[in-house]
């Protein structure tokens, strides 16, 4: 099973990809209530603090591959990415998200560059899409 191959945590020269903790509460709240990030996404977001708890633990903690991305020198998490699996055809694709005041200063390609890696790596995946 690929699932078992994939990680807890990785690392890139900045960030940090790890399970989400219970005190991303409000990162989440902060890019999960942002009309910016949510324009493109299939996911409605957040509108309250309990709101954004329950997104961490009914969906971040819900299965391996959801990682929290966080800056490593402050821990704080700036955004989401999560690998999806699809076994049968040997393929990836991946789900992200990153908190609008973190565009544009290249988090996001370091962030999925490390995820390609990891996964041409360490599973039998042949072919990725984002």
């Amino acid at each position: 099973m690929y699932v078992e191959r994939i990680k807890d945590s990785l690392e890139t020269p900045r960030l940090r990809l790890r399970k989400f903790k219970r005190s991303d509460w409000e990162a989440v709240y902060k890019y999960g209530s942002d009309p910016k990030v949510l324009k493109y996404l299939e996911w409605a977001g957040v509108t309250t603090k309990q709101e954004a708890m329950s997104s961490i633990y009914d969906y971040y903690l819900s299965r391996a591959g959801i990682y929290a991305i966080v800056l490593k020198d402050t821990d704080l998490c700036i955004g989401a990415i999560d690998i999806r699996l699809d076994e049968a055809n040997d393929k990836a694709g991946f789900g992200y998200l990153l908190d609008h005041d973190y565009w544009n200063k290249g988090y996001m390609s370091e962030a999925l560059a490390a995820m390609v890696e990891h996964l041409f790596t360490h599973t039998p995946v042949q072919s990725i899409a984002a």
